[in-house]
């Protein structure tokens, strides 16, 4: 494995996530500059063909499995996650360490998912929509279920 010492603090998992998150966003950069001067009436070429065939495809695949409009908000952030986790896990054969080697890294993750998914969930259902999940559909045993259901939320992740 290839030891980077310039962050000696650091554990090389994070490191090699500092060096992702830093030739992705150097790269989302670029092609972004290059999208803001793409003439709108011309059909893309090369990269930038390559970057709005992925996006779309990506959409196309989301829209499927969500209703309504909520695409729009949870394809950009799925998105991401699938081009870091795609891309940190192959760093590794370039000889640096994979970042979801290291626990912390992983748990970050999880628990941006998991608000992200929570507060979403309270923006479509609403606080009474979100009681009505955690208690079930049979009243009689709700005083049972809503426990167990709120264990079950907080232990997915």
């Amino acid at each position: 494995m290839i030891e980077i010492k310039l962050f000696a603090p650091l554990s090389p998992n994070v490191v090699s996530t500092i060096i992702v998150v830093g030739v992705l966003s150097i790269i989302f950069v670029i092609t972004g500059l290059r999208i803001d001067k793409q003439d709108p009436k011309e059909a893309p070429k090369g990269f930038l063909f390559l970057c709005v065939l992925a996006v779309d495809f990506f959409n196309d695949f989301i829209r499927e499995h969500l209703s309504g409009n909520k695409y729009k908000i949870f394809g950009p952030y799925l998105f991401a996650i699938l081009i870091f986790l795609s891309t940190a896990n192959t760093i590794a054969l370039i000889g640096l360490r994979p970042p979801l080697a290291n626990l912390g890294v992983a748990m970050s993750f999880t628990v941006i998912s998991f608000f992200a998914f929570n507060i979403a969930e309270f923006r479509f259902n609403g606080l009474k929509g979100k009681i009505k999940s955690l208690i079930g559909p049979v009243k009689p045993i709700a005083p049972l279920m809503l426990p167990i259901n709120l264990i079950g939320e907080i232990s997915t992740p």
